[in-house]
């Protein structure tokens, strides 16, 4: 069976990258002939509204992201890991619904209808079969629906034929309350590979001793302060990793890492202190001692904190009344829920790899 995965995979980020790596090696490992659907859509463009100055900023941050190897990583790792399709675009990705069975949009936040510039194409919009329309761990991304978004994804997303999930309880709730839309709770699919599956794929650091790694989201002065006085603290090194130039800190600065090296540094780490969701997920399947902020800024919070709740650990959400730097983290548990809902998930994905006579 051959199955198209609609997903972001024209991007730099490392979270992007890797859950669809996942997905797709999830798909393989039942079976399915997965590739991943390499569409161009309007949520690429670049903005003509940005300032000259802002166009500057980016383009010298950009430069040294490039000159230090990072964009190369990237579409190293794409190139070797990745089953890419040849591009499409809006009109042109119509022609897909003669190639594969089923198509499965997700995860990440592919129905955050802001970010793909309300891209219908991310609701299967284009898909012929409504049979032949599935998701897996699509996100909203946040803990409300636009009003002006409501019409659109409640028929689209009624069409649906096959399976319906998402990766966030909020959004279930969204999908049923605000769109009359059933769906279930499935894991971001970074979640579904183990410690020893993402080993395989990683590129280990090469600084020696034990160090405390930093991964932001935009720029925190309190995480940055917080993770500074836990390593003078401890006594271990500081590591930051994030391709922006206002992130610098007093310690090591990893501008050109790729998805491997993400992978690794995470792998390697004594300590986390993040405020990505990804940061976060990789954190807990590798068992780290990890410090979570919530972000300061926009509705975007509900998946950080949920998956951090699930697990049990709302005492490592920094800034929170709950919040305890000193209490340890029993992974005994953190593992034990981890590995339930692996095999659940998993199972949706087999429900969607089955081939209905």
């Amino acid at each position: 069976m051959k199955t198209g995965i609609l997903t972001f995979v024209r991007t730099n980020n490392y979270g992007a990258t890797l859950q669809a790596y996942a997905l797709q090696s999830s798909l393989e490992k039942l079976g399915v002939n997965a590739e991943l659907i390499n569409y161009n859509g309007v949520m690429y463009d670049k903005q003509a509204s940005v300032s000259v100055v802002s166009k500057i900023n980016t383009y010298a941050k950009n430069f040294l992201i490039k000159l230090s190897g990072g964009f190369r990583r990237v579409k190293t790792f794409k190139q070797r890991y990745l089953n890419l399709t040849s591009e499409y675009d809006a009109e042109s990705i119509v022609e897909t619904n003669n190639l594969y069975d089923k198509f499965i949009v997700g995860s990440d936040q592919v129905w955050n209808m802001e970010l793909v510039k309300r891209d219908a194409r991310f609701l299967l919009d284009f898909v012929k079969d409504d049979a032949k329309k599935n998701s897996y761990a699509a996100s909203i991304g946040a803990d409300r629906i636009e009003e002006c978004d409501k019409e659109m994804m409640s028929a689209c997303l009624k069409k649906f034929g096959g399976i319906v999930t998402v990766r966030e309880n909020t959004a279930k709730v969204l999908l049923k309350d605000e769109l009359g839309v059933n769906s279930d709770v499935v894991l971001d699919p970074t979640l579904l590979l183990d410690r020893y599956e993402w080993s395989k794929v990683s590129v280990m650091p090469k600084t020696k001793g034990k160090y405390i790694l930093i991964y932001q989201m935009g720029r925190s002065k309190s995480l940055i302060k917080a993770a500074t006085e836990d390593a003078k603290r401890s006594g271990l090194k500081l590591i930051s990793l994030k391709p922006s130039l206002d992130n610098w800190i007093k310690g090591r600065n990893c501008y050109g890492a790729g998805p491997a090296e993400f992978v690794g540094l995470v792998l390697g780490a004594e300590k986390v202190y993040t405020n990505s969701f990804h940061g976060t997920a990789f954190s807990l399947n590798f068992n780290k001692d990890v410090h979570v902020e919530l972000l300061k800024k926009g509705n975007v919070n509900c998946r950080i904190k949920e998956i951090m709740d699930n697990c049990g650990l709302a005492f490592r959400l920094m800034g929170t009344d709950s919040y305890d730097a000193q209490k340890p983290i029993d992974y005994q548990e953190v593992n034990a829920y981890l590995e339930r809902e692996r095999k659940n998930s998993m199972t949706y994905l087999q429900k969607i790899a089955e081939i209905q006579e």
